[in-house]
């Protein structure tokens, strides 16, 4: 704290808290969440892929919750999906079953033995589709049948365990395994009795509007599997969601107001050692963002909207934790729809209660120097700390060029795409001719940006499944099989366009003996590592500077740029093509083997010459392929593969010691799916043939 004081340099009082005020505003802008512009992109893509993927035939309706349906891509955000029974209502008992619902399953909603916002769900009747896991979950009790949330949810985590090969476990609701969610659920089309309060209750400053009030009540909300954990017996108690009404009122909020929404995320991320540290691991969830996100409604709805501008960002920040502080003091944080039920009453009680009041309170007494704090595990250097360095100050200060500012709003645009395309499910014919009719009718440029991104994921996809099965099967029917070949590399073709994406042609020329194709369509990659070696949300400054040199300015559209600029790591599975030396890596996944861009082309380019008896161009293709084992970003510290791909190469040469130590490297390098690595097999291969 006192180097802090030392160094800084902000004009005027010791703490100037507006022009502080203005700074964090413009870091949070730059470095966490971006422009307005850029959160109504990410939320716009989210709805465009949601009205793709949710076709009216599909078993589920696959929502998008959270942060990233909120427009906020923030490090160590989770993904959150609900996944919507499409063949169930749930409806008070008394009320009459819609007519074109009449062929669900009816579940009726009753009243439950604990606090507000719990419901048990009765059955009415079965539907003529009725989900073997809700058919499993049915528990008589006297002459009713009530279906429980604990057995339903634990079929559905044995299911997903069984389904992907990952350990999944119940966290609340919720089937979750590392960063992603999956919750099962109801739709609830009524508006739940025990929020009919937050309908009509006065509200001083307007907000919400009884526009955005109706459309709430209109979305109804949801019945998640989880008990009241407060109550002794949970086996049939489902809790109330309000996610759909959540995300409403988040995408109705200010610029500034998200700025204070992220703004307390980034204070709770640096609290989190100290929540660790003082009520222990157990009990670190105490303080939450779901609670973060109650806390900025209640705020809103109970200040003066002109409270909510850039120079006061700090003391929107103030006020929301002087709720919080107050809260944690009486022991009472109410649920925003349904303020009966107390979010605190399971952990912020007795001791639990006395420690956290004490740690926010010595946050409080320090006023502006709570931002001084740091957190281990995301960051070094303080909020406080970072603004008041001169230097950063005067470029936060400073005025961005239009090249700038259009180079920011390109790498969010890449970001978002790269992100949305693991936010939704697989391909079928009706979602491809739903993308390209969305694409047709797109009335603006990034509507159809994200239509167009869609569409050529959608195809490669088919594309690829459709040639794998063509290959595996082997049609007798050669006039057939070319066919179908020259049908699916016309696809890839118009697909390879875009970025990464010409890797999926390049691999297909590969497996059908065009190996000078494959080659020199790899050599396109390698070439281009200023726009194909980052994965991020910028590109690294060199890279950058470019970039915009290249692209910024000059009146390209985002489609034009999208196609030089996307990149994706590659994506091999069981069900679509794939090189046959990566089958056992393949075969240990069922989610598939993730490759990045410039080590997978450097491979592709090896094996390409090796099967043209170019010893040079395997000597050179080895080169780029050590070369980028180094990478930052798509190196072999960060993934697995690349090893396994050097000790591919190695080994086709007949070089076993080297191979050996590739595949070793590869085994010890413990990063994502390190699991179903199968590097140590392979090693004992080699050995085994040595010794024959």
């Amino acid at each position: 704290m006192d180097r802090l004081r030392r160094h800084t340099a902000i004009e005027g009082p010791p703490w100037d808290i507006e022009n502080i005020s203005v700074l964090i505003s413009r870091l949070i802008e730059r470095n966490m969440m971006g422009t307005e512009e850029d959160i109504r992109f990410r939320r716009r893509a989210v709805l465009i892929k949601a009205r793709i993927y949710n076709t009216p035939s599909n078993a589920f309706k696959k929502l998008l919750c959270g942060s990233q349906s909120e427009g906020l891509y923030l490090r160590g955000s989770d993904f959150d999906f609900m996944f919507v029974h499409n063949d169930v209502v749930a409806l008070y008992p008394g009320q009459i079953v819609p007519p074109e619902d009449a062929h669900k399953t009816v579940l009726y909603v009753k009243e439950s033995d604990c606090r507000p916002g719990y419901v048990a769900l009765q059955l009415g009747h079965i539907g003529q589709k009725c989900d073997i896991y809700l058919f499993n979950s049915l528990v008589p009790v006297g002459h009713v049948i009530f279906v429980s949330s604990d057995m339903y949810r634990e079929q559905i985590v044995n299911q997903r365990t069984t389904q992907t090969g990952f350990r999944h476990v119940s966290n609340g609701p919720s089937c979750s395994t590392g960063d992603v969610d999956h919750v099962r659920c109801f739709h609830f089309n009524s508006w739940p009795r025990e929020a009919n309060q937050w309908m009509t209750r006065p509200r001083l400053y307007g907000w919400p509007t009884q526009v955005l009030i109706d459309r709430v009540v209109q979305s109804g909300c949801h019945l998640v599997p989880v008990g009241d954990k407060c109550s002794e017996d949970t086996l049939l108690q489902w809790r109330i969601s309000f996610a759909s009404a959540e995300r409403l009122l988040v995408h109705s909020f200010s610029h500034i107001q998200m700025k204070t929404y992220c703004f307390l995320k980034y204070f709770l991320k640096q609290m989190k050692d100290t929540l660790r540290d003082i009520i222990g691991k157990e009990d670190d969830d105490i303080l939450c963002s779901y609670h973060l996100k109650t806390l900025l409604f209640i705020s809103v709805e109970h200040s003066n909207p002109k409270l909510w501008q850039e120079q006061n960002l700090f003391y929107c920040f103030w006020f929301c934790f002087n709720i919080l502080i107050s809260c944690v003091k009486v022991g009472h944080f109410p649920n925003y729809f349904i303020p009966t039920n107390n979010m605190f009453q399971r952990k912020v009680h007795g001791e639990n209660q006395q420690k956290l009041f004490h740690m926010l309170n010595v946050f409080h007494t320090e006023k502006l120097l709570c931002l001084s704090h740091t957190s281990r595990t995301f960051s070094e250097v303080s909020m406080l700390e970072t603004v008041s360095n001169f230097e950063i100050q005067t470029e936060l200060n400073r005025t961005q060029t239009v090249q700038e500012m259009e180079y920011r709003r390109d790498m969010n645009i890449k970001r978002t795409l790269e992100i949305n395309k693991l936010s939704f499910g697989d391909c079928t014919p009706l979602t491809i001719t739903r993308s390209i009719n969305l694409q047709m009718k797109s009335v603006s440029e990034l509507d159809e940006l994200v239509a167009f991104a869609t569409t050529v994921g959608i195809v490669s996809t088919a594309a690829k499944r459709e040639i794998h099965q063509d290959l595996v099967a082997g049609s007798t029917n050669n006039k057939t099989r070319y066919r179908t070949l020259r049908k699916c590399q016309h696809r890839l073709t118009l697909c390879a366009s875009m970025g990464t994406y010409l890797l999926d042609l390049a691999t297909l020329h590969f497996l059908t003996g065009n190996y000078l194709k494959a080659q020199e369509m790899c050599g396109r990659i390698t070439s281009q590592p200023s726009y194909f070696a980052h994965t991020g949300i910028l590109l690294p400054q060199n890279q950058a500077e470019i970039y915009k040199q290249q692209y910024c300015g000059k009146g390209y559209t985002s489609i034009h740029k999208l196609n030089k600029i996307f990149t994706d790591d590659i994506h091999l599975r069981k069900d679509i093509i794939h090189l046959p030396h990566l089958r056992p890596e393949i075969s240990r996944s069922r989610s598939g083997v993730w490759i990045p861009p410039l080590p997978y082309a450097a491979f592709l380019s090896f094996m390409s010459c090796n099967e043209l008896k170019d010893r040079i161009g395997c000597d050179v293709s080895l080169r780029n392929l050590i070369q980028v084992k180094y990478d930052d970003l798509q190196g072999g510290h960060s993934h697995w593969i690349v090893y396994t791909l050097l000790g591919l190469c190695y080994q086709t040469f007949g070089d076993y010691p080297r191979a050996i130590r590739a595949y070793w490297d590869s085994a010890q390098t413990k990063t994502e799916y390190h699991e179903q690595n199968p590097a140590l097999e392979r090693i004992a291969a080699i050995q085994r043939f040595n010794t024959e």
